[in-house]
């Protein structure tokens, strides 16, 4: 059978599809390219998700594919990459002057595995500085008055706009799950530890974690079990549910600076879920555990002058005043204030089986509301909690608000539970849809 190419007017593949079209020689590598490529072309001037694209590259990557048997599970699929994560073949900046033209000798461990799974690195994706507070030059696709979010800006605005099925970003607070709530896409941060972070710079390694942009929540889980550790979490044989699920819906003490609109969304979402067969009951955080937002908070800032201490001794003069301030706070910190809140932090983490209870998993907002101006990248209220449980987290588009702009909800579950969490959330996304 002849492969079709694809028309920049079509629905953007599902990595699946698109695989399997491939795979049954309906669709070349190199059409999948090109059509991303167009929707680049059409969507960058306003959008500016990309840091570092090189189209003939990318060509030649997929007319690689094209000319090898295809049985990978990401063979001729297009991914982007954020810009704190080395590639050999592109430079690695960080959203710095710093580190600009930097050319790292190897791959990081997940683009090397995504290469190994047959996957074309379409190119980089804009970050933060240093995936850090700093507001990028992206913009949402919803509305480019708008800010897509961050740290992982670029990722999210570039699957949501349809440059790129699938993307890499990286999360400490809430880089993952907000961004991709703000700009209408799937978010899905695996548990801390689960994905190799060997070439990614750190910011605070205790919590800095990689995780995967994508339309739906299957394509999410193909490329996070690829860039995983195939023995842990993310390599787990498919799990099912033989019945609904029992919900937590947890309400943090942030409820009362979330906008209308998202209270909505989630007050119809739990009741979307009941009439789905879904068991849905109120769910009140420990005292012990809301500690945790500003443990977070602590340990962030008091591990990025390890991070960042060539930099900061180095090149202060080019960082911007809202990361060398938290810098100056960080080298400032009281000896043995970091430490402590490791230490607290994982006492929680020992007895996070009294937060879950009977729960299946914990349904909470994956932001305080729509995408705000592009002076901030957002609030990270809703994920640090659970950024520093370690567990894993999933964000679903669940609504359109007053502005027109995406609303998400947050699935939460067990440390380690990956598999689990994975498939409630095809179960929710799927109820979400009827």
């Amino acid at each position: 059978m002849q492969a079709t190419e694809m028309s920049e007017t079509e629905e953007p593949y599902s990595i699946l599809n698109a695989a399997q079209a491939i795979l049954d020689g309906q669709l070349t590598a190199r059409a999948l390219t090109d059509a991303c490529l167009n929707a680049v072309e059409s969507h960058e001037p306003k959008i500016r998700a990309w840091q570092y694209l090189d189209p003939a590259a990318a060509r030649s990557q997929a007319d690689d594919r094209d000319g090898a048997v295809a049985t990978a599970p990401l063979h001729g699929i297009p991914i982007g990459i954020k810009d704190i994560i080395d590639t050999a073949d592109m430079p690695t900046e960080c959203g710095s002057p710093i580190h600009e033209g930097r050319r790292p000798v190897t791959d990081a461990t997940s683009v090397a595995r995504l290469r190994d799974a047959g996957a074309t690195i379409l190119g980089k994706t804009v970050t933060t500085e240093f995936a850090a507070f700093k507001p990028p030059v992206t913009r949402n696709p919803y509305d480019p008055t708008r800010t897509p979010g961050g740290s992982s800006s670029g990722s999210a605005a570039a699957v949501s706009s349809g440059m790129v099925p699938a993307a890499i970003g990286s999360q400490t607070a809430g880089s993952v799950i907000r961004p991709a709530a703000f700009c209408g896409v799937v978010g899905f941060k695996p548990s801390y530890g689960s994905i190799d972070i060997q070439g990614v710079k750190p910011f605070a390694r205790a919590l800095d974690t990689l995780g995967v942009f994508a339309r739906t929540v299957e394509d999410a889980a193909l490329v996070a079990r690829v860039i995983g550790d195939t023995f842990g979490p993310l390599g787990q044989a498919d799990v099912g549910h033989p019945s609904p699920p029992r919900i937590g819906l947890c309400r943090p003490r942030e409820w009362a600076q979330t906008d209308d609109a998202t209270k909505e969304t989630f007050i119809a979402t739990s009741q979307h879920l009941r009439n789905a067969g879904a068991t849905v009951d109120p769910f009140d955080m420990p005292e012990a555990f809301v500690e945790l937002f500003d443990l977070q908070q602590t340990i962030q800032v008091g591990q990025v002058s390890d991070s960042l201490a060539w930099e900061y001794q180095n090149h202060a003069e080019l960082l911007s005043d809202v990361l060398r301030a938290a810098l100056d706070e960080s080298v400032a910190f009281a000896p043995g204030r970091l430490d402590a809140a490791l230490e607290q932090a994982a006492r929680r983490r020992e007895r996070a089986d009294e937060l879950f209870g009977d729960y299946d998993f914990l349904l909470t907002p994956s932001a305080a509301g729509e995408a705000p101006t592009p002076e901030t990248t957002g609030d990270p209220m809703f994920n640090r909690i659970w950024t520093v449980l370690h567990g894993p987290c999933i964000t679903l588009p669940a609504a359109t608000g007053p502005n027109g702009l995406p609303i998400g909800v947050q699935l939460v579950g067990r440390l380690n539970d990956d598999a689990r969490l994975i498939a409630w959330a095809r179960w929710t996304e799927a109820a979400l849809r009827s």
